[in-house]
């Protein structure tokens, strides 16, 4: 299995699940992958609770973004689940999902090995089978991300920093023996990004 990945997808996944507990505090229970570390149903003290799911990747189409890396579309879908004994259970859980997918549109996920495009929400959509949520009011909110996956090219292989202070020359002055030769990229007193 591949772990050189600039995008590790646990961390985009943590990334995801931590924002959304910050920010919406009433959820219980907000995970990717419910269903492979916890096989119960879900109980009373669960609920309300936001499931996760990171369903596809699909290629972007952009060949290269000068990084290196595949830039893949990813498909997520959040199921907002509400207890149906909640007081006014299906409108309770069809705001939460409008408020989810006004609080997705165009979000960014970024951190250490994490970078994402904004978020391109598809929809939100009541959903009548889920399995295992037949006692519950669930909503569907769909959204689709675009990650780079692979290596970067300009990262330092053995630290994964970026270079902060390129320099150039001209052939037959390059390379090994011809550091002198090298001039900096950036004017003098320009910070490099």
């Amino acid at each position: 299995m591949a772990t050189e990945t600039v995008v590790d997808i646990a961390a985009y996944q943590d990334a995801v699940v931590a924002q959304i507990q910050a920010t919406f505090p009433d959820f219980v229970t907000v995970a990717f992958d419910r269903e492979e570390t916890d096989r119960d149903e879900l109980e009373g003290a669960d609920l309300p609770a936001i499931l996760l799911d990171l369903s596809e990747f699909e290629n972007e189409g952009v060949e290269d973004r000068g990084t290196g890396q595949l830039s893949m579309r990813g498909r997520l879908e959040a199921r907002v689940i509400v207890g149906y004994r909640t007081t006014r259970a299906k409108t309770a859980a069809r705001t939460a999902a409008g408020a989810l997918a006004a609080w997705l549109r165009l979000r960014r996920f970024t951190g250490a090995n994490v970078w994402t495009e904004p978020a391109q929400v598809i929809g939100a959509y009541r959903d009548d089978f889920a399995p295992g949520c037949d006692r519950y009011v669930v909503w569907r909110v769909e959204w689709t991300q675009v990650l780079q996956l692979g290596q970067d090219i300009w990262a330092c292989e053995f630290d994964g920093t970026m270079p902060s202070n390129p320099t150039y020359s001209f052939a037959p002055d390059i390379g090994k023996g011809n550091e002198g030769a090298y001039q900096p990229v950036m004017p003098p007193g320009v910070p490099a990004p």
